[in-house]
């Protein structure tokens, strides 16, 4: 006996179903991995044309600077510095107007029908140093120079009486830079050694021969005091003067004192961190905008005429005069200082103490470096021209 089963018009519509779903789910597959695929190709595609933009904007840079040493050189060899040389960025002829230096001219008449070459008086030059291919458009890969001279700026890691030179750029520059007070910059030793005589001179009561660091004073939160806080208040007010919550001795022994604790400036950005402000919020953060502003206002003046690096005559001395001394019979114990000749590591060392407060050196530091990288005087040479003690060379 035969038996035949017999199928349904269901049973053939369920398989075509799963078919359908089947190569469904295959197609979508395949487009996930050709959009894989696509971005894949995409993402390296895009990378090569921007590593290849890369390289032409570093090799165009080091060109750039290659070109402004080579010109500066034969510039120096051929003759000495004008203010008419081409590599100036401020023309100081023409009411100090900005420009670019060594502005291009290819020695062509390139302005239609005006029958003046390059480099020839009332000739316009190319808005750029130099252009050295034309990946782009004509002339595309260029760059512009523009030349600094550090050497005549406030190099704020190695200039000599540094918050002197400061303050004194606050006074020149004016508002918003404070400059310190003056009648609390006088020496009270001159007082003192006068018979009480010369009151000029005594305003600053805290200027005293056990007083340390006096012109780079903190408050309880780490910001250079101000005018409102005692005793300086007190102070002022016996001259007439606003006692209102700026620093007393201005930004420019602000900044002295910061280097002074944290050792050089790496960039001029970082002299934000060193100017004073007004405290607006009582929170001593400068974040209120006001704060804000005002910090950048004072950077903004400054940044033209200071630099981290210039060219130092390491053959010069430091001069200096010690307004307080502390007695030999009474000398001051360090907790730890690094032995010159041995570099061992001594605590509790008898040391004479010698104030200068015009100036400010980097701190020394011989526990955490004992190679001394932040550049304090530790192993420098100290000359006693006149006084007591004249004629010796000490060595610190």
């Amino acid at each position: 006996m035969s038996v035949t089963r017999r199928t349904s018009g269901y049973d053939r519509a369920a398989s075509r179903g799963v078919v359908l779903i089947f190569v469904a789910g295959i197609l979508t597959l395949l487009a996930a991995l050709g959009m894989a695929f696509y971005a894949a190709t995409h993402s390296s595609t895009q990378s090569a044309i921007r590593y290849d933009d890369m390289v032409r904007a570093e090799l165009l840079s080091r060109a750039g600077i290659n070109e402004a040493i080579a010109r500066l050189r034969e510039q120096a060899f051929r003759a000495g510095e004008s203010p008419a040389d081409p590599w100036y960025s401020t023309d100081w002829l023409r009411g100090a107007q900005r420009r670019l230096s060594y502005a291009y001219g290819d020695g062509k008449d390139n302005a239609p029908e005006d029958g003046i070459v390059d480099n020839e008086p009332g000739e316009p030059r190319q808005p750029y140093t130099r252009a050295l291919s034309s990946s782009a458009g004509e002339n595309s890969d260029r760059y512009a120079l523009e030349i600094e001279d550090a050497a005549s700026k406030i190099n704020i890691n190695a200039c000599d009486n540094l918050a002197v030179v400061l303050d004194n750029l606050c006074r020149l520059i004016g508002p918003p830079l404070v400059p310190a007070d003056p009648d609390l910059l006088q020496p009270r030793r001159w007082y003192v050694e006068s018979g009480n005589t010369l009151t000029a001179y005594a305003c600053n009561t805290l200027d005293t021969a056990a007083q340390r660091d006096l012109y780079y004073e903190l408050d309880a939160h780490g910001r250079p005091v101000q005018k409102d806080q005692a005793p300086y208040s007190g102070m002022l007010g016996g001259l007439g003067k606003v006692s209102d919550g700026t620093a007393v001795y201005g930004d420019g022994y602000a900044i002295a004192g910061y280097r002074s604790r944290n050792g050089p400036f790496q960039t001029v950005e970082e002299l934000k961190q060193a100017l004073t402000y007004v405290e607006r919020n009582g929170n001593a953060q400068p974040d209120d905008p006001l704060e804000t502003l005002e910090i950048e206002a004072k950077l903004a003046a400054l940044r033209p005429h200071v630099t981290t690096h210039s060219w130092i005559d390491t053959n010069t001395v430091c001069t200096g005069k010690f307004e307080w001394v502390t007695a030999p019979q009474q000398p001051v114990t360090l907790p730890s200082v690094r032995h010159i000749a041995t570099g061992l590591l001594e605590e509790k060392v008898p040391c004479q103490i010698l104030i200068d407060r015009d100036k400010s050196w980097v701190a020394d530091d011989p526990v955490n470096d004992p190679l001394n990288r932040r550049g304090s005087l530790r192993g420098s040479y100290v000359s006693i021209v006149n006084g007591h003690g004249a004629g010796q060379l000490r060595r610190v």
